[in-house]
């Protein structure tokens, strides 16, 4: 089946996906027959739900690890099979404790240098291991195939960590048997050297290792979960220990580091789902609208990568979809359940703020249709309370949309090492918490780093330039993973966008009010942002994006140009699934065949 689907439809698991979510959509036709207004959102949740998980990364990764403590210290193993030749060595490094004072954090392999023996007094000179990359498996090609009964490991410095290593025969495919032979010190243990060996494939890919960002999150994640110094962070850290929560329960690997992002991505559908039917009170409407939300390239790619983004958009979905609660009452007949649905709101801004500061960006609109609601019922009122009951709303809304985020987002920093202490009462804690603020500000106003895949803002509206996350060559055959949107939603959502801000302008209504002050909030921060940008930063405006798309439908009953449109957006998610799920595909599909425009690169 594989080979078939690699070979005719240019996606080794295609046929695979298609088989499976055909059983699913079927055992969930039939148990949800009595529930016929939420079957289709159960069976789309699913089966994108299945999706999102499948290949999403290994339940298995070396966690035990081996650090020094002192210069010049080494460890001999010895290899314990009849037939020794090996001509690639294996390794992979985490992070271990900082046990002494020349390097604040134990990491990478710092220049390990690897020697070989027979007889142990005459070493060979193998290779040396420098690598300095987070949770990547190091492989060295050795120039030929080496026969030796001892490997000596040599530590130059009293830092560097091995969470594995291991020696592999390319022509019989075998990991050689290993064992350790002598250990000069023992602070930790040297059998954590060689003790996982079940988690070591010839073959890797990215579900056996760490990507793009998630070298940065995943290692201030893993600090977290393990009571380490934190690593320079330069995020509110609500959405990284959310991934250390996943590290906790599930371990330190691919699949727990990944999995409350991508259960996050998951959540997203049937909540927007809710979203669209508050604004647009039909149910068709919010199945359309959540169809294409689980269809757009980016909601997938960045569900299945350990990064802040989909928690950010999760708790922006949220707010807004507190704030249409609350757009549809009159909160001077129906203060009780107005402030209900404002304290719910603010708490999911609170949330999003402690999360990433695009939160904050998208505060803005939420703002704007907040006191666009104000000045509706003002206007339209006579009530003579209305003073007294908005002056109420008024100071409800400073205590849950200006102190409790202010509150959440000191408290998100706190157990947390950010500095070499804890804190010892609020006033340290604060403190810390500015300064750390101060810079995280400095950071990202300072970002001027050149990249290949960058892109800015007006890019974005026409995806010109998606952002590529990794790649991993076999012959002819390829993996490979880039960011950006599908371009059928794109460029309809450009065109529903301008529709929406012209009736805004002509007309104002909470829908499209709500449409425009959430695109453009998330959107025009980006036009002043010197700092080097991707075409991951324009998530947050997908939804609203796909809401406006919704609102010219709406407006307008084009039938068949929907029909046309929504098979178009499933044709292409189908076509760019290996592009963008990093599944097996032919060179020339990535290369050719789906590169629409010369600044599309898949590898």
């Amino acid at each position: 089946m594989e080979s078939l689907s690699l070979n005719f439809l240019a996606n080794r698991e295609l046929l695979r996906i298609i088989f499976i979510s055909l059983i699913i959509f079927g055992i969930l036709y039939l148990l949800t027959m009595p529930f016929k207004n939420k079957r289709f959102i159960i069976i789309l949740t699913a089966i994108y739900a299945f999706l999102t998980f499948y290949d999403l990364g290994s339940s298995k990764s070396p966690e035990t690890f081996y650090e020094v403590t002192k210069n010049n210290s080494h460890v001999i193993i010895e290899l314990n099979d009849e037939n020794r030749s090996f001509d690639k060595i294996y390794a992979f490094s985490l992070e271990g404790e900082p046990v002494n004072s020349d390097y604040r954090y134990q990491i990478y392999f710092r220049d390990i240098v690897i020697e070989a023996s027979n007889d142990l007094k005459n070493w060979a000179y193998l290779t040396t291991l420098d690598d300095e990359e987070w949770g990547k498996w190091c492989v060295k090609e050795l120039p030929v195939s080496y026969d030796f009964r001892y490997i000596r490991l040599t530590f130059p410095h009293n830092y560097g960590v091995i969470n594995e290593i291991a020696f592999y025969d390319s022509e019989n495919r075998y990991f050689l048997n290993t064992s350790i032979y002598e250990a000069d010190d023992e602070t930790y243990n040297p059998q954590n050297l060689i003790d996982e060996r079940d988690c070591i494939l010839a073959d890797f890919d990215y579900q056996n290792e760490t990507y793009f960002d998630e070298i940065y999150h995943v290692r201030n994640a893993y600090e977290i979960a393990n009571n380490l110094p934190l690593y320079t962070a330069v995020h509110p850290l609500l959405g990284t220990r959310l991934i250390a929560l996943g590290i906790k329960i599930f371990g330190m690997n691919p699949f727990g580091y990944r999995f409350f992002g991508a259960l996050t991505s998951v959540i997203m559908v049937p909540l927007f789902y809710l979203l669209i039917y508050f604004l647009f009170h039909e149910a068709k409407w919010a199945k359309i609208g959540a169809l294409l939300f689980s269809l757009d390239f980016m909601h997938y790619t960045t569900g299945r990568i350990a990064t802040l983004e989909p928690f950010s958009l999760l708790f922006i979905l949220l707010m807004y979809l507190f704030m249409i609660c609350f757009m549809h009452l009159n909160y001077l007949k129906k203060l009780k359940k107005a402030l209900i649905f404002l304290g719910l709101s603010g708490l999911s801004m609170a949330l999003a703020w402690a999360t990433k500061w695009t939160g904050i960006y998208a505060s803005i609109g939420l703002a704007i249709c907040f006191f666009f609601k104000l000045y509706q019922v003002l206007k339209n009122t006579k009530d003579k309370q209305k003073v007294k009951k908005t002056i109420i709303v008024l100071l409800f809304c400073i205590i849950f949309f200006v102190i409790l985020p202010l509150i959440v987002y000191v408290l998100v920093f706190q157990g947390i090492y950010i500095y070499d202490t804890l804190p010892h009462n609020i006033i340290e804690a604060i403190k810390q918490v500015i300064d750390y603020t101060e810079y995280m500000f400095t950071y990202h106003s300072g970002l001027e780093s050149t990249h290949p895949y960058s892109s800015k803002w007006y890019m974005w509206l026409l995806d010109i330039r998606p952002i590529w996350y990794y790649v991993n060559r076999l012959g002819d055959n390829i993996q490979t993973i880039s960011c950006f949107n599908n371009p059928a939603i794109s460029l309809m959502g450009l065109f529903a966008v301008i529709y929406t801000l012209i009736k805004t302008i002509k007309k104002t209504d909470k829908q499209n009010i709500i449409i425009v002050a959430a695109y453009f909030s998330s959107l025009i921060p980006w036009i002043f942002i010197s700092r080097t940008t991707f075409s991951y930063h324009y998530y947050p405006c997908i939804p609203f994006l796909i809401l406006a798309i919704i609102y010219f439908f709406y407006r307008n009953k084009k039938e068949r140009l929907l029909k046309i449109f929504l098979v178009l957006s499933i044709i292409l998610f189908i076509a760019f699934l290996p592009a963008i799920g990093g599944f097996m595909t032919k060179q020339f599909y990535v290369s050719h065949i789906i590169r629409f425009l010369p600044s599309w690169y898949f590898g």
